[in-house]
């Protein structure tokens, strides 16, 4: 049993604990929301319902999200959305501290392990960044701290904590499993191993015994595991299809073997990125390893202490093994060797401890090698310039800025992917148009057919006015977004700003009216039809659709123009573009090929009560307008009635 705790104690672990307080306080609002950061505010910000339907499409479970969004109904600030995370990594201290404890049975591995929790550069890195990663290594340590007692008490409440928390901690990261393996493993020799130790203290075979022992002493922990799988089925039948395609597609995911040069270089890494060699370099990892072999050498009884060692050994082995052989199906990042991370702090409390035993010289020789290797990254703003998170500069307020006084509250703003939303989310204030989703960049693409009749149809209904905020363009998936907007919708805008394109698209209430044109541009353009909204109110929205056919293939690429002219000849309103807001240029048209070419036009507050429709072709590299067969170069289609609000 673990020695009883005392009011000195009490305080030392509150001096503890308000350390590890201000390294993760200190400058938490400084650097700029990263990329992951507005991905999480985008996602805890969407419905209840919502978040488990974009997690499947996503790379790591619920739970994290759903337990962020009513921490977001207390701001989205920079700080806010931050101290989530600071709250689980500040509460690992008093966790690491009992679980060390518990799983020695020596109070300074205790203390050791608490001040690890609360300086190790890893842990507090993470512990300022909004994602799920101080929430996963909080579960897993509270996991093990029911194992033990489980182990230690034989009570079926302390099993059923177990499996309860273990089982969030599965629907909070996928790599946490590795961990979870590791301590049913632990649990299972803890069980084994002492029953088949003779009496003179040295290991030997007892197979028979053994099995024995396994099979009545080691049902509960059989059944916890097999309790948390059952519990994660769920989950895995509604995410791991659309997930698994997604991330097959996205890193050509099989089971063909990794070379094992490969293999032990991405271990080398995988250590590397665990003890933040981000400064002192291999030296911080060559000292953790002399810590840790010199323990196991100077360790004695020499076999029970390794029994208890292999708790954090195993726990440690599995996350560096599994994020190895996932760098296939995934990526590799230090932030996915993060799950280990407390229990390489149990591995080295124990190590400390064992060299102090022998030799008080010892252990402060190695918490001063430990003390070294952690201020270096601090020292050369590793940990808080977040440099592992963003390789690119990052400006979130850019994804804001376009909107901001250009979009009104009554319109709408899709984007194509959480993470700009989530910084515009960050900004916006109460004028700003309310925002929705059409995911379509990675990690996640939806089915744009569900996001359409889910989302889009109805916005258009509700909404005179959508925008499109479209990360990097019409590339790859978004291209068939942006098709089917310019094509079922009026596109009426649109600029790049950075490497993201935001366009204006109007859905007016008023239904169009078509009229017959029959007009003939040289060198053979032919507008067959006009449709358009024959009445419109002041400032509001005018939708013009173009039927066009190719008696010939066009020589070049040329521009439509789409204008309204007060009966005094003033030039009211334009909108001009390539045939289908750029999609479809006029030297990519097939003789006897009809496009279709939607415009949208916005009236200002000034608008005379009667507008003229005026259609025309030009060529942007001369400005030179096409001429009709008829004669002239524009052609009045139609005319709109303006009303005042």
């Amino acid at each position: 049993m673990p020695p009883k705790f005392s009011l000195r104690k009490a305080l030392i672990l509150w001096a503890i604990v308000l350390l590890a307080f201000a390294l993760r306080l200190y400058r938490l609002d400084a650097p700029w929301l990263r990329w992951d950061e507005g991905w999480s505010i985008g996602l805890g910000s969407l419905s209840w319902s919502e978040i488990p339907r974009v997690a499947a499409l996503e790379v790591h479970p619920p739970l994290f999200y759903l337990l962020l969004k009513p921490w977001l109904w207390l701001g989205k600030s920079s700080f806010s959305v931050r101290f989530f995370a600071v709250i689980g990594g500040v509460l690992l201290v008093p966790l690491g501290y009992a679980v060390a404890r518990r799983w020695s049975g020596r109070e300074r591995v205790g203390w050791l392990a608490a001040l690890y929790m609360a300086v190790a550069p890893l842990l507090v890195y993470y512990g300022q960044v909004a994602r799920m990663y101080p929430l996963c290594a909080l579960l897993l340590l509270l996991s093990t701290y029911f194992l033990l007692r489980a182990l230690e008490e034989e009570r079926i409440r302390d099993y059923l904590a177990f499996v309860l928390i273990s089982t969030a901690a599965l629907y909070t990261f996928y790599y946490n499993a590795f961990v979870l393996a590791a301590l049913v493993a632990y649990g299972l020799g803890y069980i084994s191993v002492p029953r088949c130790t003779p009496s003179n203290g040295r290991l030997k075979a007892c197979p028979t015994k053994l099995w024995v022992h396994l099979a009545s002493k080691g049902r509960p922990i059989v059944f916890s595991g097999i309790a948390v799988a059952l519990l994660y089925v769920p989950w895995i039948t509604y995410a791991a299809g659309e997930m698994l395609s997604r991330v097959g597609e996205r890193t050509g995911f099989s089971f063909a073997p990794e070379s094992t040069a490969q293999f032990f270089a991405l271990l080398r890494h995988g250590f590397f990125g665990l003890v933040f060699a981000y400064g002192p370099g291999w030296l911080a990892a060559g000292v953790v390893i002399l810590i840790l072999v010199s323990g196991v050498l100077l360790a004695r009884p020499w076999g029970q202490e390794m029994g208890r060692l292999f708790l954090p050994l195993l726990a440690v082995a599995f996350v560096l093994v599994g994020v190895a052989l996932g760098v296939r199906a995934y990526m590799f990042a230090a932030r996915l060797l993060l799950p280990a991370s407390p229990f390489l702090g149990l591995a080295l409390a124990w190590a400390s401890d064992i060299l102090w035993q022998r030799r008080a010289g010892l252990g402060i020789a190695a918490l001063c090698l430990l003390a070294v290797v952690t201020v270096w990254p601090f020292a050369n703003g590793q940990v808080y310039a977040k440099a592992l998170e963003v390789v690119d500069p990052l400006n979130p307020h850019a994804f804001y800025e376009p909107l901001h006084g250009q979009a009104g509250p009554q319109d709408i703003v899709f984007f194509n992917n959480l993470s700009p939303a989530g910084f515009y989310e960050h900004f916006r204030q109460p004028g700003d148009p309310p925002w929705s989703y059409v995911l379509r960049w990675d990690p996640s693409i939806e089915p744009l057919e569900e996001a359409v009749a889910q989302r889009i149809r109805p916005a258009a209904q509700a909404h005179r006015r959508l925008w499109l905020v479209l990360y990097k363009g019409a590339v790859a998936a978004n291209y068939e977004l942006k098709y089917w907007l310019d094509t079922n919708l009026y596109p009426a805008a649109g600029w790049w700003h950075e490497d993201t394109l935001y366009l204006l698209y109007l859905s007016p209430a008023e239904p169009l009216t078509g009229v017959p044109q029959n007009a003939l541009f040289e060198p053979g353009i032919r507008l067959s039809e006009a449709a358009f909204t024959t009445q419109a109110r002041v400032g509001g929205e005018v939708a013009v659709r173009l039927t066009w056919q190719a008696m010939e293939r066009p020589p070049a690429s040329y521009k439509i123009f789409v204008h309204l002219y007060a009966p005094d000849g003033r030039l009211v309103a334009q909108h001009d573009s390539f045939p289908v807001n750029e999609m479809r240029p006029t030297d990519s048209w097939h003789p006897g090929e009809m496009i279709t070419d939607n415009h949208g036009l916005i009236l200002p507050s000034d608008a005379p009560a009667r507008l003229l429709i005026v259609v025309g072709i030009y060529s942007p590299a001369t400005g030179e307008r096409l001429l009709l067969t008829g004669g002239g170069d524009t052609l009045t289609v139609g005319e709109i009635e303006v009303v005042a609000l």
